[in-house]
């Protein structure tokens, strides 16, 4: 992706036509599109999809990849509408993401569960931990909505919509634009996303990692089109823009050469003894989750006041901080919201003592207030402080987001 496509990730920019006539299609039937599917199926097992299209297929009538996704027909959607700017993570097109139902269990003997449509009811013990590990909670008798995937966990609440509301959708085709119209059932808002890995630093290992198996995925994907098994450059740098030639060459020689003579010279082809991967083969060199966690790394276009909450930062704070490893600031500077109801994911030193929000700092650090005779405060009391701040900043959070008025 672009900087540009990485910087509206998930938003992209509609501009409406002025002084012209927009006409709206009529939306498809599901069945339709399910048998036109099931050709495209056909044509991609015809070209090695393998049986990895096949089954999610099967799993999902009528989706085979993710191009297939669409709301221009009759089937079901909800919407999620982040309530973060900027989330560390998000889930591209196509990713599996769960909606749970958690409900914490008064006692042993409650058999209660969350009877809801929409969700996958999960009953918790009383003495189960919290599916947000340290940074929300469950209360008993309390169910709570949450979204869960590879790459985080974020708490949701439904919101019902106006009468008025609907969708408008645009697609693109050949230079002509399609305008559709679908009703909205109901929305829900996505609270504070708690990340389940790291970004992986700029310019890492990892980062260089993921680019080679990307390039290696692509190109094979373009020698299938090709009835000679070749690519050229020109379609190969349209899948990496802002990239250089000489970089591209460095990443593919050990897969690709470069033909300088003969009726194929000026493509690519594999290198002697090298197989082309089927599309299921492609799939395992690089999972969807792994994309989407290293593309939140590829731009590193920050300054040195972003730099404590760049995503490859926070998340590796955040996830040291689940495991105990670590303390958040939780409030001020870094807090997504701005306003006390998301948690700062800027680290803060284990020894220094942790003020509630408004406390002014004693500025006095763990040593300091072991040498006066004070470690029962820093020990216990400090963790009892950081512990009441997260459950004030969830309650402040799930207040506000649960709100059925209009601000």
């Amino acid at each position: 992706m672009s900087v540009e496509e990485l910087r509206a990730f998930h938003r992209p920019p509609i501009a409406l036509p002025l002084d012209a006539p927009i006409v709206f299609q009529r939306v498809r039937s599901s069945g339709k599109k399910k048998k036109k599917q099931q050709e495209k199926l056909k044509q991609l097992q015809k070209h090695g999809a393998g049986a990895g299209a096949a089954l999610l297929a099967a799993k999902v009538p009528g989706l085979a990849v993710a191009s297939d996704i669409s709301l221009r027909d009759t089937s079901k959607f909800q919407l999620f509408e982040y309530s973060e700017e900027y989330p560390s993570l998000m889930s591209n097109t196509g990713m599996a993401t769960l909606l749970y139902n958690y409900y914490r269990k008064r006692d042993e003997k409650d058999t209660t569960t969350p009877e809801d449509p929409i969700g996958l009811p999960f009953a918790l013990e009383p003495g189960d931990a919290s599916p947000f590990g340290l940074f929300g909670r469950v209360r008993e008798g309390e169910v709570v909505k949450a979204l869960s995937n590879n790459l985080f966990r974020a708490p949701v609440w439904r919101h019902e919509t106006r009468s008025l509301d609907f969708l408008l959708i645009r697609t693109a085709s050949r230079g002509a634009h399609k305008y559709y119209v679908r009703p909205l059932d109901g929305a829900f808002v996505v609270g504070q996303t708690l990340p389940s890995l790291e970004v992986p630093v700029p310019q890492s290992r990892m980062i260089s990692k993921y680019l080679k198996t990307a390039m290696q995925v692509v190109a094979h994907r373009l020698m299938r089109r090709h009835p000679q098994r070749l690519f050229s450059m020109a379609a190969f740098k349209r899948y990496f823009p802002g990239r250089s030639d000489v970089d591209i060459r460095t990443k593919i020689k050990d897969f690709a050469q470069f033909a300088k003579r003969g009726e194929t010279s000026g493509w690519y082809r594999l290198q002697p003894n090298i197989p082309l991967l089927t599309e299921e083969e492609c799939r395992k060199l690089l999972n969807s989750a792994e994309k989407a966690d290293l593309g939140a790394g590829l731009d590193a276009s920050v300054g040195e006041l972003e730099l404590q909450l760049a995503p490859w930062i926070t998340t590796r704070n955040f996830v040291m901080a689940q495991q105990g490893k670590a303390m958040l600031k939780l409030f001020g500077a870094g807090d997504p919201t701005g306003c006390g109801e998301g948690i700062s994911f800027i680290r803060t030193s284990m020894k220094e003592m942790f003020h509630r929000a408004g406390d002014a700092p004693a500025g006095s650090n763990a040593d300091d207030a072991h040498a006066s005779g004070s470690s029962r405060f820093v020990i216990s009391d400090q963790q009892q402080v950081y512990r009441e701040e997260i459950e004030r900043i969830w309650d402040a959070q799930a207040d506000s987001l649960s709100r059925k008025e209009p601000p």
